[in-house]
């Protein structure tokens, strides 16, 4: 019995994983190929599309860099909030309104500016106006911004009137010739129902431009108290955009779910009929059936007035990969989307992936196995070993990285099968028969004990 016992030990030993399973990329459905930077020591690589499509585990971990050898390679994944970047600042810009009369020629107005060394304006200042002369646009002064805009935002005072109108933004670096920058953007501040609407920000191409002019078509916006200015993030990549189903579950409640693991922080609805107001709530789960954690509440609209549309922005949520399941509820009021559902897109911001050049390239970034873990470094710690590189991955050039091809296929997004545990049933075992032996030496102490009474 003692022998079985140590025989059933050793096997259980035995059974223990004592070396990681080395992988190699026909592990992996799907990969790309990387060429890299020459003589760089850390490369950076923007997770193509397709990624997020394939790869299985939330937290990326079954993706994998590999050398022309297919030999592993250390790795990171990029999460944003890992590193600090250049994050937009809000700047007041200085604001001067330009008087005329609406026949002349904005080029004609008779304007004195007075300016610094540095080029900031000190003052503006016009011949003595008439009664009938109108605000015909407005001059900002972005000379002491050093960042590129990106956005601008306008406030009016609270008690202004309806409006909805559309204003062109221009640029100089001299107040004499004027570039239009981007296209013409909606403002609106209105009013229905108890229910406020205000469009006050407006996104743009970054630019670097000292100073900025402020022109509009038909009726004027209200009297401007001030105007902020937003720089650009520099380390910040352009989303991408795809498009869902929105699945009706009747009473205004529709279903949804983001594809893959894609790390989604903005959502848009692009509504069919125009001049459409609804009351939306955004509810997120990690199961089918709940609990449901509302992650927005708020107006979706699609607005159409003397030839001007405004549509509702994206909402900004917050990146959880954990919610699979979405729900969305609609007000019924005011007859909710109408007849038709709107078309949801969503957007996300894709993330990089750091590694370390080891061997011969070009390299494979593999993707797509269900059966392994994560290998990954911590991206602050890469990002520390190389000098000059603890401030995160603004104005870095980036590897550049082929076709997604198919490395081992469809075959590897199987779920892996169900090992059996081994080590618990040996262990298992192991415990039964010792009390089996337990009980077998009792029994047998017992006959002994009545043996010698009997005698």
């Amino acid at each position: 019995m003692m022998r079985l016992l140590l025989w059933l030990s050793v096997g259980w030993l035995l059974s223990q994983p004592l070396v990681a399973q080395q992988r190699t990329p026909d592990d992996f459905a799907r990969g790309v190929q990387v060429h890299p930077i020459e003589g760089e020591a850390l490369q950076v690589v923007l997770l193509p599309p397709e990624v997020y499509d394939t790869i299985t585990r939330k937290d990326l971990g079954d993706l994998r860099v590999f050398n022309a050898n297919g030999e592993e390679v250390p790795h990171a994944v990029y999460l944003r909030g890992v590193a600090t970047p250049i994050l937009p600042q809000s700047h007041k810009l200085p604001l001067f309104p330009l008087y005329g009369r609406s026949e002349v020629p904005l080029a004609q107005l008779e304007v004195q500016v007075q300016r610094t060394a540095t080029g900031a304006l000190i003052e503006v200042s016009q011949r003595p106006r008439r009664r009938s002369d109108a605000v015909r646009a407005y001059l900002l002064d972005a000379s002491t911004v050093e960042e590129p805009l990106q956005a601008l935002r306008f406030a009016w005072a609270d008690t202004t009137a309806d409006f909805l109108t559309n204003v062109t933004v221009e640029t100089s670096s001299d107040l004499q010739n004027w570039q239009r920058w981007g296209r013409p953007a909606t403002l609106a501040h209105l009013r229905f129902d108890g229910n406020a609407l205000d469009r006050s920000d407006v996104t743009f191409p970054p630019r670097r431009a000292p100073y900025l002019r402020i022109t509009w078509q038909g009726d004027a916006p209200p009297h401007l108290e001030s105007v902020m200015g937003t720089t650009v993030e520099r380390s910040e990549v352009q989303p991408q955009w795809t498009q869902l189903p929105l699945v009706s579950e009747g009473d205004h409640l529709y279903r949804f779910a983001f594809r893959g693991v894609l790390p989604v922080d903005r959502l848009s609805f692009a509504l069919h009929d125009p001049n459409t107001v609804a009351r939306v709530s955004l509810k997120a789960s990690y199961q089918p059936e709940g609990p449901w954690q509302t992650r927005y509440e708020g107006l979706v609209y699609r607005l159409k007035r003397q030839e001007q549309e405004l549509s509702s922005p994206p909402i900004t949520i917050a990146p959880r990969r954990n919610d699979d399941y979405w729900l969305l509820e609609v007000d019924p009021a005011g007859g909710g989307f109408g007849s038709v559902p709107p078309v949801l897109e969503v957007g996300w911001t894709p993330e990089y992936v750091l590694f370390v050049p080891r061997g011969d390239g070009p390299f494979t970034l593999a993707f797509g196995n269900p059966a392994v873990s994560s290998s990954a470094f911590d991206a602050e710690d890469l990002l520390r070993l190389v000098p000059g590189e603890g401030g995160g991955l603004a104005d870095r050039t980036l590897a550049t990285v082929g076709e997604v091809v198919d490395l081992g296929g469809e075959a590897q997004l199987q779920p892996p099968p169900e090992d059996v545990p081994w080590s618990q049933v040996l262990l298992w075992g192991t415990l039964v028969l010792g009390m089996l032996l337990l009980i077998g030496i009792a029994i047998r102490l017992i006959r002994q004990i009545d043996a010698e009474r009997a005698s």
